[in-house]
């Protein structure tokens, strides 16, 4: 069972380290959530949807999961923000991080070679 703590302030240490494990600290995203080094991932949790929208532009965390605990949409990228990591994973972000594309041009027909050297 996931131990909860609603801190008063940011300045302390559970929010300033990235805890992982069953623990959660609840802030209030207008005061303290954005006064941490660390942006993994958020939770919004809330009946009002200007609410959700207005949190997910103002927190800075590569995933923001609203009114769900932990639920994950592989095909969506997945990844920090701050000191919490950089680049994405999952999703199209993958294919392209793991994709070194390539061009090959062919010819309809075929095109006369001329030779060097030749008239």
């Amino acid at each position: 069972m996931p131990l909860p703590d609603r801190p008063r302030c940011a300045a302390i240490r559970i929010c300033q380290e990235e805890i992982f494990g069953p623990f959660a600290s609840f802030l209030v995203f207008d005061d303290i959530a954005n006064d941490s080094p660390f942006g993994l991932v958020s939770y919004v949790w809330s009946e009002h949807l200007p609410t959700v929208f207005h949190a997910s532009r103002a927190i800075r965390s590569g995933v923001v999961w609203v009114n769900t605990p932990m639920v994950r949409e592989l095909r969506a990228p997945f990844g920090g923000m701050k000191v919490s990591g950089m680049g994405r994973e999952g999703g199209q972000a993958s294919m392209q991080f793991y994709t070194a594309e390539r061009a090959t041009t062919l010819p309809v027909e075929a095109a006369p070679m001329l030779r060097l050297g030749s008239s």
